[in-house]
């Protein structure tokens, strides 16, 4: 069994300003209690807890040095009913000098570095997205900034110059180191650990039944040549799903080439070793060269997880286009119509993009093994192009003809897993109005169906993010790579035991 351990290691009272630490040892997530209490915002409290990040126990105190970064697995509960784990964007600013506001003011991007080792102001905030879960800035002063959430009644986000801590009663501030303490109840000899299926950013899972700590594994046939994929992910979708403006990085070693992970060339129509560089994940006329593919990232989850698995890529998507370039309706369907007219509008018959892939399947399959030759999941990222004014239920029946088109090939059967991600509209602040098209996608984690799924993208970054480049439409490398797992482990979750 496991064991969540919470070691209590710093206290700070700021109602009385006594400070007390308790511990000093390396643990793997840190955690932050906050309660207050005041008349204006009655009693609030707030637990925010991510895997820890340094070995340097005071990294986690009040801040002695700048540390401005992200977070991973972030867990939020509060007295407003949040209740969510493992969220990705969370980040920190702790610094004990003084520091300048970001573009809207003092908020969840302020900078640290400008005013390094000038004045003593100091902050130490967790946020979330463009969030502020809390704050306890002004340390060197008998009067400190504090606050849970967003600061909504005044223009610093972050609660930066209000000189409120003698506003509450109570006032306290706990941090916890967290370890996990591993027992087995078994007397067998054999490994209680299994670490098949179990891929990079994993937590192991208890089943009951095996006594074993492992994950959940998806089927796969692991025989066939070694020079040929035996797991096929088909990728399709508008520019998100080809990477646009997400660059490949020479210096991560996410980006770099597998031996066990394959593409198809539509290019030379041959299997080769899946490069983001190369034609392999691709043709450069809808996926150019050196852009990333959430696809490739899902398969390296895939070769990390299992030591014989060989994922294989057929990819043929194209930017800024409509569902109704995959979609295709029968005459008698009461879109077809539309459905005809939206794919003339680009000059194309409807479902042209989805022929042209079915191409490409049909090519890359007919070199595999009997075996082999069928689709393992496909992925799917699209919807900017139908927002603004596409009806709903069009759009909901259109995804449902693409699921069914995809289903219906020889290489697929009516259980295929189909996987799709949120836009960036998704996130709050850079809706350009395919936000919409994100309802509809999100039903399909709500409809009958277990073997459709929508990927949760709404904290992910965009490529302006990332690059400065006034692009939101785009995801950013760093978010294609955390796409890459979400699929994954979306696709996984269909297979689920426990």
């Amino acid at each position: 069994m496991i064991k969540k351990n919470y070691k209590l290691i710093h206290e700070i009272d700021l109602v009385s300003t006594i400070s007390r630490t308790f511990l000093k040892k390396s643990c793997s997530r840190i955690c932050y209690t906050v309660e207050l209490q005041s008349a204006k915002y009655g009693n609030q409290w707030i637990i925010t807890e991510f895997d820890s990040f340094s070995s340097d126990i005071n990294d986690y105190l009040i801040p002695s040095k700048v540390i401005k970064r992200t977070v991973n697995n972030l867990s939020i509960k509060s007295s407003d009913g949040i209740n969510v784990e493992n969220l990705d964007n969370g980040h920190i600013e702790f610094t004990p000098f003084n520091y300048a506001p970001g573009e809207n003011g003092y908020d969840a991007t302020d900078n640290l570095t400008i005013w390094e080792n000038q004045g003593n102001y100091g902050c130490m905030q967790v946020h979330y997205g463009t969030n502020v879960l809390w704050a306890f800035n002004r340390h060197n002063d008998v009067v400190h900034d504090l606050g849970i959430g967003n600061n909504t009644g005044n223009e610093h986000k972050d609660w930066t110059f209000m000189a409120n801590s003698n506003d509450y009663t109570i006032a306290k501030i706990k941090i916890f180191a967290v370890t996990n303490d591993l027992s087995f109840d078994s007397d067998e000899n054999e490994s209680q650990i299994d670490l098949t299926g179990v891929a990079h950013g994993d937590q192991l899972i208890y089943n009951a039944i095996k006594n074993k700590l492992t994950q959940t594994r998806i089927p796969y046939i692991s025989n066939g040549h070694i020079s040929k994929p035996n797991f096929i992910i088909a990728l399709s979708g508008q520019s998100n799903s080809q990477g646009w403006n997400a660059l490949y990085d020479s210096k991560n070693q996410f980006d770099q080439s597998h031996e066990r992970i394959f593409g198809f060339n539509s290019t030379s129509q041959e299997w080769e070793v899946a490069d983001l560089n190369t034609e392999s994940t691709g043709s450069f006329w809808h996926k150019p060269a050196g852009f990333q593919s959430l696809a490739f990232h899902f398969a390296k989850r895939l070769v990390e997880a299992y030591p014989d698995i060989r994922p294989g890529i057929i990819n043929l998507g194209v930017g800024g286009q409509a569902i109704a370039r995959w979609a295709k309706f029968s005459e008698d369907n009461i879109w077809y119509q539309n459905n005809v007219d939206t794919a003339a509008s680009a000059g194309v018959l409807q479902g042209d993009i989805y022929d042209l892939h079915v191409e490409k399947i049909t090519q890359a399959l007919e070199q595999l093994e009997p075996q082999h030759k069928n689709i393992d999941v496909i992925c799917w990222h699209q919807g900017e192009s139908d927002g603004w004014t596409t009806d709903s239920n069009y759009y909901t029946d259109a995804l449902n003809k693409v699921v069914s088109q995809y289903r219906n090939l020889t290489y697929c059967n009516p259980k295929t897993p189909f996987i799709v991600g949120e836009t960036t509209g998704a996130d709050v602040g850079t809706n350009q109005g395919w936000e919409a098209r994100n309802i509809q996608l999100r039903n399909l984690n709500l409809d009958a169906d277990p073997f459709t799924k929508c990927v949760n993208c709404a904290d992910l970054e965009t490529s302006h993010g990332q690059y400065n480049n006034g692009d939101l439409i785009h995801f950013s490398a760093n978010a294609q790579r955390k796409m890459g797992t979400r699929y994954f482990r979306a696709f996984r979750s269909m297979f689920d035991e426990y």
